[in-house]
């Protein structure tokens, strides 16, 4: 079982904790939501002092609420990179447009995450879709 079918099966509650809906709006959220999301945003939107909430939800969800954002963020770049065709996306802007400080912190946390760089990760993905093309191909003309 994966860690985030691990935090949604958390939700069984019939009044969901404060962790979990702060975990609810982060999945929820859509791409540029997320890029501006941070644990004082989310303080804000939830009216809660920022080091309760993030005290909350440590204990609730067993990592802090920063890094969960962080990975919801990498994981937004994976999805968003099995969408795209063409060229390689520009990280350095992916990173930008994602709220990280810099490229080398979102190329550290992405290697970390997926221990893989995103530019192979990428090409990772063209191999597994020309096979797929290729795949698909060979069966029409059977």
């Amino acid at each position: 079982m994966r860690q985030s079918e691990k935090q949604l099966g958390l939700i069984t509650a019939k009044r969901p904790s404060l962790a979990e809906r702060v975990c609810l709006y982060i999945h929820n959220s859509t791409p540029r939501q997320l890029a501006a999301l941070s644990d004082t945003k989310l303080a804000e939107i939830f009216n809660i002092p920022r080091e309760k909430l993030c005290k909350r939800f440590e204990r609730k969800m067993q990592r802090p609420l920063d890094t969960f954002l962080c990975e919801m963020k990498v994981l937004q770049v994976c999805k968003s990179l099995e969408k795209e065709k063409g060229k390689a996306p520009n990280f350095p802007n992916v990173a930008k447009k994602l709220g990280f400080p810099g490229y080398l912190d979102f190329y550290v946390l992405f290697y970390t995450l997926m221990r893989i760089t995103p530019h192979n990760y990428y090409k990772t993905l063209e191999k597994r879709k020309a096979k797929q093309t290729s795949v698909s191909n060979e069966l029409k003309v059977t």
